[in-house]
């Protein structure tokens, strides 16, 4: 019986010299982290399209559903990393008179 793929995969990385253990790739495949943003407007605050062009400067998408815009991240962030990116939207949205709530985690 032959071996299972994945681990002919590892095999073929440690033969070109990067070694990486089986439960690092795994982590690193098959978790990956958002960040989803959910916005509370104020009539006498900026309009919805205004948020979202701002927001998407910060690589931050709308959404549907209950979440409205999301952060995808391409690795497993720091808490430092996740604190920055929550300074960086605070920065953003400085004045534009909304409410909101962040929350990171794995995604689904």
């Amino acid at each position: 019986m032959p071996p299972p793929l994945f681990f002919i995969f590892i095999s073929t990385l440690q033969k070109a010299g990067i070694f990486i253990d089986s439960y690092s790739l795994f982590i690193g495949i098959y978790m990956t982290f958002k960040t989803n943003l959910i916005i509370m407007f104020n009539s006498e605050g900026e309009i919805p399209t205004q948020i979202t062009n701002r927001l998407k400067m910060l690589n931050f998408f709308p959404a549907q559903g209950s979440i409205d815009y999301t952060y995808s991240w391409d690795h497993t962030p720091t808490i430092d990393e996740i604190l920055a990116l929550g300074n960086k939207v605070s920065a953003t949205l400085k004045g534009a008179n909304v409410l909101y709530n962040l929350e990171t985690s794995e995604e689904n």
